[in-house]
């Protein structure tokens, strides 16, 4: 049964994320931004909640869909994890909360930053200096505290990106 839920959070990511196309690489579909973190998620061997909720973490934040119309869909739990996904407000706050929350979904919020750092180098500067501030003050402190291996990914994202000077 729960394999049938993965693929109908597949499915309905598809369709809320459908005509979205990600800047870098150049018209790629923005639902393989998602399908990625599902991914690692399911790697990292994490309960098919969070699969599930990786799959949609963007589906709130970047299209008409609430909070309520995930939980009809899916069942409070993954809703309230897609809402603890979904950024609110003022950006330095939502990062903070990640040292507070559900380690599994801090993993996720860290997958989705270290696919997204994937771009820098095709950003321009503004956006490299954010993500910079971001990765220094927020997730690397957090990737370093609960997983190695991210901490390791995201780092790496910033050796060969043009100078931030």
């Amino acid at each position: 049964m729960k394999i049938n839920l993965i693929r109908k959070a597949e499915k309905f990511a598809e369709r809320k994320h459908e005509r979205q196309k990600r800047q870098f690489p150049p018209d790629e579909d923005y639902v393989n931004h998602p399908k990625r973190v599902a991914k690692a998620i399911k790697n990292l061997g994490l309960d098919d909640k969070y699969i599930i909720a990786a799959l949609l973490h963007d589906v709130v934040e970047d299209t008409n869909t609430s909070v309520k119309e995930i939980e009809d869909e899916f069942g409070e739990d993954i809703a309230i994890i897609v809402d603890e996904l979904t950024k609110k407000g003022n950006e330095e706050e939502y990062a903070k909360h990640f040292f507070d929350c559900d380690k599994n979904i801090a993993l996720i919020k860290l997958i989705d930053f270290y696919d997204n750092c994937k771009q820098l180098p095709y950003l321009n500067k503004s956006y490299r200096t954010r993500y910079s501030y971001f990765a220094n003050k927020y997730y690397l402190p957090l990737a370093k505290k609960i997983n190695k291996d991210i901490y390791e990914s995201i780092k790496m994202c910033f050796v060969n990106v043009p100078t931030l000077n």
